[in-house]
């Protein structure tokens, strides 16, 4: 991740091959390069005290806080409970009325003649079953039944074994 504070008159650290790593300086040494005053309402009244270097790690911060307090939210001010009632009731008579209104839409016949269905047809699927129907239902079942019956379980190596034993 990098430090935060570095010496760059470490042995360590050779500018002419820098060596990314861990202990690399994450910010260039201020002494060297010139820097340029901060403008800041934030700071404290006595800036004129400070050093340009403390000014630029001030205005640092300061942008970073401004930053993350933009981006932050608040989820104590949230509602818990979702929407509310009223609102919920007003949803459902919108969504009920436009499903009324498609309800009442009527179904065209060129509809049914794509989807193929005529009245005949659903008059047989929702009218009884004919024996015919009922008996090959219970045949299936008592193959099934017969089916089951005849799996059975072997038993070939123990089901526990003790940590000592050697299979």
């Amino acid at each position: 991740m990098g430090c935060c504070f570095s010496n760059s008159s470490d042995e360590r650290f050779d500018v002419q091959n820098p060596i990314i790593n861990e202990r690399t300086p994450l910010m260039v040494d201020s002494s060297a390069v010139p820097s340029r005053p901060v403008f800041s309402n934030d700071f404290a009244p006595n800036e004129s005290l400070t050093s340009p270097k403390e000014n630029d790690e001030k205005g640092a911060v300061n942008k970073i806080l401004h930053e993350v307090s933009r981006n932050v939210i608040d989820i104590a001010n949230m509602e818990s409970g979702g929407i509310e009632q009223i609102k919920y009731s007003e949803r459902e008579k919108v969504y009920s009325s436009k499903v009324a209104v498609l309800a009442i839409k009527p179904t065209s016949s060129a509809r049914n003649d794509i989807l193929s269905i005529d009245s005949v047809s659903v008059v047989n699927v929702l009218s009884e079953k004919t024996t015919n129907d009922r008996k090959m239902i219970t045949d299936n079942i008592k193959q099934v039944a017969s089916a089951f019956s005849s799996m059975g379980i072997k038993s070939t190596k123990p089901l526990v074994v003790q940590f000592d034993s050697v299979p």
